[in-house]
This record gives C-alpha cells, structure tokens and sequence, in this order.
C-alpha cells in the first residue's frame, strides 16, 4: 500500500505556508506567475521521467506538488476558491467517476473500467453544461 506520512504533508503545507508568509519573494508571487512556475515544474518532471531518471523525477514531483499548493495558497488569499473546498469537489467527483472502486458496480477489465469513467466525465459535463445554459 502507497501512502504519504500525514506529518510530512502538513509540514509542507506549513513550508508553503510560512514562505508565502515570511519570504518577500514569494510574497509578491501572483496566480499568472504561480500558474508558469507549475507549468514550468510539470515539465521538468516529464523531461526526468521520459529519461528514466527515478531520483531526479522524485524530486521534480516535489516541486509540482509544493508550486500546485502554493498556488492553491494564491487562489484561496485572492478569494478564488477555498483549497479545502477544492479537495471535496475532487473527492466528490472521483467517487462517482469510479463506481467499482467506490460502489458496488463490478468491471472486469482496464477496457471497461476506462469506457466508464469516460461515460460519467461525459455526462457530468453534459449535465453541468445544461444547467449552466438555463437561464
């Protein structure tokens, strides 16, 4: 079983946290600038994987993971969305994307399992679409 130390990942949200807070250069990071620096980590990740380098890649993966919560930190001070708020919508909608992982529907094969998760990312966004067209 894969699992992250929870005291790990509150101290870095604490890291994050403090440097936001503490640091004049992180201070006066934006969403535009916060949003180019995860791009520009994200790729630096695909370059280490895409050459097989295991240490490397793990220590990019920590920096898309801390510049993707320090731009949750951004939004959430801008009054763009609340991160918590954020996770329960993912948590909400990775649910009822995966009926046989969450529920009691049954799928034998990667095939079908993918066709599904398809099918319900399809009609949620049909659904959403419909409600956001109504007046």
């Amino acid at each position: 079983m894969f699992f992250v130390d929870k005291k790990k990942l509150n101290a870095l949200f604490d890291v994050m946290f403090a440097s936001r807070k503490k640091c004049p250069w992180a201070a006066t990071v934006s969403v535009e600038t916060s949003l180019r620096d995860m791009i520009a980590e994200t790729e630096e990740l695909l370059v280490e994987i895409k050459q097989g380098k295991n240490k490397e890649a793990m220590e990019e993966f920590g920096d898309v993971l801390a510049t993707a919560l320090f731009f949750g930190i951004i939004a959430e001070e801008k009054g763009l969305f609340r991160m918590d708020d954020s996770v329960s919508l993912f948590l909400e909608k990775f649910e009822k994307r995966k009926p046989w992982v969450f529920g009691k529907m049954k799928v034998e094969t990667e095939e079908e399992a993918r066709a599904l998760y398809n099918a319900l990312k399809k009609k949620e966004k049909e659904e959403r679409s419909t409600r956001c067209a109504k007046p």
